[in-house]
């Protein structure tokens, strides 16, 4: 039975390697061939914050240092997540998309620092980010 969602690079075997014009030499000292899947917009939202030095954690850690308190919604990370995702950028591009949000704030908020302040990055400011990068394809 034809299964739409099967992906045909798992099927890519060595021989298809050297029809497709990777040199026997080179084919030879591959280990294995393997693909992986594209990360969808979940994933992307754990690796912005769940790791220990995640970018939510190392932005928030700047910002500490100034005594302000930074803060994402769950929107804003999904957003983000997306912009990703419709770049095609993956997790790599997660910190050019997270530095183009973050510009303002980084170079305004320390001038604002005083008691307790509180920056809440929601949908909007991830929005109205000015991300120019192109798709990978």
């Amino acid at each position: 039975m034809y299964n739409s969602k099967h992906n045909h690079l798992a099927d890519v075997t060595a021989q298809d390697l050297r029809e497709f014009g990777i040199i026997p030499e080179l084919v030879g000292r591959l280990p294995a061939v393997t693909y992986v899947d594209s990360l969808d917009s979940t994933a992307l939202q754990r690796i912005l914050s769940e790791p220990k030095d995640s970018l939510v954690s190392q932005y928030s850690e700047l910002l500490r240092e100034d005594g302000i308190q930074l803060k994402f919604t769950p929107e804003a990370l999904s957003a983000i997540a997306k912009k990703a995702g419709e770049l095609g950028t993956g997790a790599r591009g997660l910190r050019s998309i997270m530095e183009s949000v973050m510009r303002n704030i980084m170079f305004t908020a320390p001038d604002m620092s005083g008691n307790n302040l509180e920056i809440v990055v929601s949908e909007k400011t991830v929005s109205m980010a000015n991300v120019k990068y192109l798709a990978c394809d």
